[in-house]
């Protein structure tokens, strides 16, 4: 994007990424790999226990609905005929992860996120708990 600001290009151009198609699952076996923990994904894709449990608009829960449909579906192909380039995923989330952890971002603004008694990341284990109690009693 950088390049083709640097080179007065014009139009609309969608700087999204990967280069080639890719699922969810991918990215987060990615992630997984990345960092090279022991860990057990669980995929809940089950849009009414998601709905009745308020979790709206996390990745990778992102649901087909009138405000989502189509919201991963951008094409960047003008991009890319234009010359858009990518860096590798794991260095994106390696990068980001290190970021994260940076002197960039203050304890306070980290724990707003990290401590969040409402987020997903808190209370995944409930959340993963009641899902498998939901598919039992479904």
């Amino acid at each position: 994007m950088i390049r083709l600001a640097k080179d007065k290009a014009v139009g609309t151009y969608n700087a999204v990424g990967p280069s080639k198609k890719e699922s969810m699952m991918d990215f987060v076996t990615k992630t997984q790999d990345t960092f090279n923990v022991k860990s057990t994904l669980v995929q809940i894709d089950d849009t009414d226990f998601l709905q009745k449990n308020n979790i709206f608009y996390l990745i990778p829960w992102i649901q087909q609905d009138t405000y989502n449909f189509g919201s991963a579906r951008i094409s960047n192909a003008f991009s890319i005929k234009n010359g858009l380039t990518f860096r590798d995923t794991k260095t994106s989330i390696k990068e980001t992860h290190d970021w994260w952890y940076s002197d960039n971002l203050t304890n306070e603004r980290r724990a707003k996120f990290e401590e969040n008694a409402t987020s997903v990341l808190v209370n995944e284990k409930k959340i993963i708990a009641e899902w498998r109690k939901y598919l039992v009693n479904k």
